[in-house]
């Protein structure tokens, strides 16, 4: 599917900028220290507010055995190191996104974690490290990437990194690399999509399924002959009902539907395994695992800022006065004449690098 006759046919505007040095900034403080004897207390506060924090900290667990966690790396003076699991390929749906390269959506995500390095800074000069698991090797089969692909976009975030100069806070590793036996972590999977097939009957495994089949059913690799205009009314961009869908676009929906189920069951397997074999603890045992998704008993963080609820793979970035939001495409070409898409010159993909909202750059039409 050619995404600039996506942008064309919708008559979005287009712009063409030199290079992202206009997008590059110094890491700055999220929350403002309040002057404390205490140091480490005074970094979970930090971290503990929403302006970092996702999610609920209600539980006390979370919050005291964060704080004993950071106390470690205090008493040895030293950065206080995070691992979390993050920055898969892009998704292959285009009423999602755009690309197959990263852009200023993954860059705003690079900035977030400089950013909380440098809050942390405020008080603690160590600071912290990130070791960012990346996903593409472990799903790039069940979301139709290539090899290629996932190479490509982990060495932009690399290079990303260095332009921000993060190199020092962010550090890239396969999720597939830390596993030993990568034959029989593929062996406990297929047996555990058996064992979820065998179970589908229970109302839990039932439950799990059919609430995450959505989602998974906006990740598959949607087949290039299902028109754009088709894809938008299925996937809900538009006041249509049910009813108000032709033959084609209902048996679309009816194969995606019964696609994301099989997604689904294979999607929960690998996240079981990976969890059953503990590896992320086991090989990083001194690093505080945390998460970009909201969970009970982790502490969790805003991969953008608070109010964005979308991931930069699951979207495209629009670029705001202070901030960069991330949009489902299909919000964007329901609404065309609000939308310019900017292009960076020499870019390695010919798709549009982020967009751009407000009255500045509506279309004026003529009489």
């Amino acid at each position: 599917m050619n995404f600039n006759e996506i942008i064309e046919g919708n008559d979005i505007d287009k712009e063409y900028v030199d290079g992202i040095d206009h997008l590059v900034r110094d890491p700055r403080p999220l929350v403002r220290t309040i002057p404390s004897d205490e140091i480490t207390p005074e970094i979970v506060r930090m971290l503990a507010d929403n302006k970092i924090r996702r999610g609920n900290l209600v539980d006390y667990s979370v919050t005291s055995e964060l704080e004993l966690d950071i106390l470690r790396f205090v008493n040895g003076n030293k950065p206080i190191e995070f691992v979390f699991q993050a920055f898969p390929f892009k998704c292959h749906n285009p009423v999602e996104t755009l690309r197959r390269t990263p852009d200023l959506g993954e860059l705003s995500f690079l900035l977030r974690l400089g950013d909380i390095d440098a809050t942390i800074k405020q008080v603690y000069s160590p600071g912290v490290k990130f070791t960012v698991l990346t996903e593409g090797k472990t799903y790039q089969d069940l979301f139709g990437a290539s090899s290629e692909e996932v190479m490509v976009f982990d060495e932009k975030c690399d290079l990303f990194c260095q332009k921000l100069e993060l190199n020092g806070v962010i550090n890239f590793v396969d999720f597939m690399d830390i596993v030993p036996d990568q034959s029989g972590f593929r062996e406990l999977i297929r047996m555990e999509e058996n064992k979820l097939r065998s179970s589908r009957s229970s109302k839990e495994i039932s439950e799990m399924i059919e609430s995450l089949s959505p989602v998974m059913m906006r990740s598959l690799a949607i087949m290039e002959e299902i028109p754009i205009k088709d894809l938008l009314v299925v996937f809900g961009f538009g006041n249509r009902t049910l009813n108000d869908l032709t033959g084609f676009q209902l048996s679309t929906l009816q194969y995606l539907s019964n696609e994301a189920l099989e997604v689904t069951i294979k999607y929960l397997a690998i996240q079981s395994v990976k969890k059953n074999l503990n590896m992320v603890k086991s090989t990083f045992p001194e690093s505080i695992y945390v998460s970009t998704i909201s969970r009970q008993g982790i502490y969790s963080f805003h991969p953008i800022h608070r109010r964005t609820r979308l991931y930069p793979h699951h979207g495209v970035p629009v670029l705001g006065s202070d901030k960069t939001d991330i949009e489902f495409l299909g919000y964007i070409l329901s609404k065309s004449d609000q939308y310019t898409a900017v292009y960076v010159k020499d870019d390695i993909e010919d798709a549009p690098f982020y967009f751009l909202k407000g009255t500045k750059h509506v279309k004026q039409w003529s009489v």
